[in-house]
């Protein structure tokens, strides 16, 4: 499943309620949505979603408009961009990035393991060995993390944390999810998502994740029931290195 929307998705529900700079454009609409601000720091920095056709127009209202280039940009992926509107962003592109997001427990898993509480210092090697450019290691404490064991060791973990949207639901966001490369293909992966997210549904709204484009379990978030609400490119006026 998939959900296409601007400023009533989702993602843009979850990704605009942590902006804190000085706002210098913002356009909200069905289908696309943009909003444009300046960092602490002096950043500009542009978030932008949607219908790839509108969601350009909107860029190129916010350019002419005298809206300083973005030294950094998130913007759905399948853009045609004018040439005025390729100088205005910044000029380099890539790192592709996902947005998951469920409301639902996921589909019953025959299979399923015993899921438990684990602690941040359990799981930061399983992480490490796993799947160690994870973004979980940015606040790795500020997970709570569970853990699938096979023959007596620690082979899955994944970990979960609070966020709340600007609808004010209280969501749950998942990091970190790693398995040991020699436990990988036992599906513990799809059996501790399935198992956590059931938990954290108990007492939160959703539960959302992202992930860089090219991470193979793509097919199984997507086997398992997730709502893929986001895929979004990143440019930056630096050169980017890969994830």
């Amino acid at each position: 499943m998939s959900e296409i929307l601007g400023c009533g998705s989702v993602f843009w529900q979850a990704h605009t309620a942590s902006l804190a700079g000085d706002e210098l454009f913002r356009v909200e609409e069905r289908d696309a949505a943009v909003v444009v601000e300046k960092n602490t720091d002096g950043r500009v920095e542009l978030l932008g979603h949607g219908d790839p056709e509108r969601l350009s127009l909107i860029l190129d209202q916010a350019r002419r408009a005298g809206v300083p280039e973005p030294a950094w940009a998130m913007l759905s992926r399948g853009l045609t961009l004018s040439p005025e509107l390729a100088a205005w962003l910044p000029e380099y592109w890539g790192n592709d990035w996902d947005f998951y997001w469920t409301k639902d427990p996921l589909h019953e898993r025959a299979g399923a393991k015993v899921v438990r509480d684990i602690t941040a210092e359990d799981a930061r090697p399983v992480v490490a060995a796993a799947n160690p450019r994870s973004e979980a290691f940015d606040d790795f404490e500020s997970y709570r993390w569970y853990g699938i064991w096979s023959a007596g060791v620690l082979a899955s973990v994944i970990g979960a944390k609070d966020d709340t949207d600007v609808a004010g639901r209280r969501n749950s966001y998942l990091g970190g999810l790693g398995t040991l490369p020699e436990y990988r293909g036992r599906g513990l992966a799809g059996d501790i998502m399935t198992a956590v997210t059931a938990f954290e549904l108990e007492t939160h709204s959703l539960v959302t994740f992202g992930m860089w484009a090219e991470n193979p379990a793509r097919h199984l978030y997507d086997s398992l029931g997730y709502i893929h609400g986001g895929a979004q490119t990143i440019a930056d006026s630096t050169p980017i290195g890969p994830h």
